[in-house]
């Protein structure tokens, strides 16, 4: 998702909530966000947008929760104004009311083979707690399992349906999409499942996986594409 689609998808939630009257500290973006590279130095992570929808000025605490890399690494991250040098743990921003920020990750390695993922969490908060309003964000670098695959393109999305899965979900890709396989990771990159894709749209079994987020994307043309978020629920 880039950030023009973001800010339009915010707005609209802002002003549903503004609509009904709904009130909190700060709204985010999304709460997952995905790079398919196998860079060393990739481009950045895309990236979350937070709207203080208050009319108070706030001072937002972030802190590192998790970080998990397979080689030698370091991440950073730009808390719009603030760019955090590297391996920080932890930081604060001033948003100001009504006003929005960006939350940007990268992350660096020596080395990133095909597989292999990195990943990392930080919690947002407001360390007062007077609006009783905190978020768990998590970015993900992939590198899918074939050498010859290009970036993910951004406008190949699956449906998953429904996606709070308890028994099974359906798996839709756009028509224009020829798919030969569904391939299932783990929060790590591990590839749990690999299906066979004939048409544009596949049911997946739970089949005793134990509830958690996992990812699932399609192969198409040697390339994995559309990776996409799913919630399995016990």
């Amino acid at each position: 998702m880039n950030r023009h689609l973001s800010i339009l998808l915010l707005l609209i939630c802002l002003l549903c909530n503004r609509n009904i009257g709904f009130a909190q500290s700060m709204i985010f973006s999304t709460d997952t966000v995905v790079l398919t590279s196998c860079d060393t130095y990739p481009k950045s992570i895309d990236t979350v947008l937070i709207y203080n929808n208050t009319d108070e000025d706030i001072i937002v605490n972030w802190e590192l929760t998790q970080y998990q890399s397979p080689h030698e690494s370091y991440y950073w991250l730009i808390f719009e104004p603030l760019q955090y040098p590297p391996s920080i743990p932890h930081g604060h921003v001033r948003l100001d009311a009504r006003d929005t920020a960006w939350i940007i990750f990268y992350l660096a390695h020596d080395n990133f083979y095909p597989g292999d993922s990195a990943w990392m969490q930080i919690k947002v908060y407001d360390p007062l707690d007077s609006f009783d309003t905190s978020q768990t964000l998590t970015a993900i670098q992939y590198c899918p399992l074939e050498t010859s695959i290009t970036e993910t393109p951004e406008d190949v999305q699956l449906q998953v349906l429904p996606n709070l899965i308890v028994d099974e979900a359906t798996i839709k890709i756009p028509e224009y999409i020829t798919a030969t396989s569904l391939i299932l990771y783990s929060i790590t990159g591990e590839v749990i499942r690999q299906l066979p894709f004939t048409d544009h749209e596949i049911t997946m079994s739970r089949d005793g996986l134990p509830g958690g987020m996992y990812f699932v994307g399609v192969e198409s043309k040697g390339q994995i594409i559309g990776i996409n978020k799913i919630i399995i629920v016990e």
